[in-house]
Parts: C-alpha cells; structure tokens; sequence
C-alpha cells in the first residue's frame, strides 16, 4: 500500500499485488485514510505469513488503536445508512391503498 505522501492529505493511493498495481483515488482524504486504517489493522490481525508493507501512509493511520478503528467505522457506516435508507415515515397514499415496505439496514 503506498499512501503516496505522508505529509500532505490527498485522496490517491496505490494498492501493489502480486500482479501489478492499481491506482485509486478515494472519494476525500478522509475516506482514504479510514480506509488505509482499517486495511492495516485487518492485514496485522489477519496476515500472519507476508503482512503488506505500508509507505508513505501517516504513522498515526498505521498506530492507532483497535477503538479508534472502530469508531472511524462506525461513523462511516452511519453516513452510509442515512445516504441508502429513504426517510422514514408514511408515504402518501393516493388513489388505490398499496402495502409498501421499506427495508433498513
């Protein structure tokens, strides 16, 4: 993983595998690096043979603990529920009654 500048907030980074390299571009800098974030945990908690190299990524992305991840996931999980899930409420109804079911995440 190369977070491409350690010192500035950007939303590039590339992903190297195996078989060449991918270059990505994260909706902001922030969701950039709750990802880094949380790909670095779940690659130190997970990879025990060959555990990724992280470069040029913050050191406080790569040392924080396992609450913080938490909370970074959280907070992204909760903005991605209220941008899915319609506004709860009655719809209004008009002309013939129909059931209609919203499902929440």
């Amino acid at each position: 993983v190369n977070g491409l500048d350690s010192n500035k907030d950007c939303p590039e980074f590339d992903l190297m595998f195996d078989n060449g390299l991918d270059q990505w571009v994260a909706s902001s800098a922030g969701e950039k690096c709750t990802f880094i974030q949380i790909l670095h945990h779940t690659c130190q908690r997970y990879c025990s043979a060959r555990k990724p190299e992280f470069v040029n990524c913050q050191s406080k992305l790569l040392g924080e603990g396992l609450d913080t991840v938490i909370y970074h996931c959280k907070v992204y999980l909760n903005r991605m529920r209220k941008d899915l899930v319609p506004h709860r409420g009655h719809l209004p109804r008009q002309g013939k009654h129909h059931r209609t079911t919203i499902c929440t995440l």
